[in-house]
């Protein structure tokens, strides 16, 4: 049995951006690993506002999730221990990518104790 991929934002971002630097390395990473990938929902808002000049790739993020190659993990309000310590040991951040990367560092906890 496989385990579930949790996607960050930056390498969605790269895969989905033909002009990233990093798109080739993405598109050759995500072919050898399983299907659905899961994002927080935190990860597809920033993905969708970096990818704000290229509807081509937000599009594409709707394509995926219709089609069941990519999930999105609703996450409306801790429920776990210690689902906050990555909030709590994060230095405040004047980023947007702030709130998503603590909710996938979250999420893969939840899925490490699976």
């Amino acid at each position: 049995m496989s385990h579930p991929v949790l996607l960050d934002a930056g390498p969605l971002v790269a895969y989905l951006d033909e002009t990233d630097q990093f798109h080739e390395w993405a598109v050759a990473r995500f072919s050898e690993l399983p299907v659905p990938f899961l994002a927080p929902e935190a990860v597809l808002s920033e993905v969708c506002f970096l990818l704000a000049d290229s509807p081509r790739g937000v599009a594409k993020i709707g394509e995926y999730l219709e089609r069941g190659v990519l999930a999105m993990v609703r996450q409306s309000r801790p429920r776990w221990p210690g689902a906050t310590e990555p909030f709590e040991r994060r230095p405040q951040s004047p980023y947007p990518c702030g709130l998503a990367t603590c909710q996938a560092q979250a999420l893969a906890m939840i899925f490490s104790m699976l």
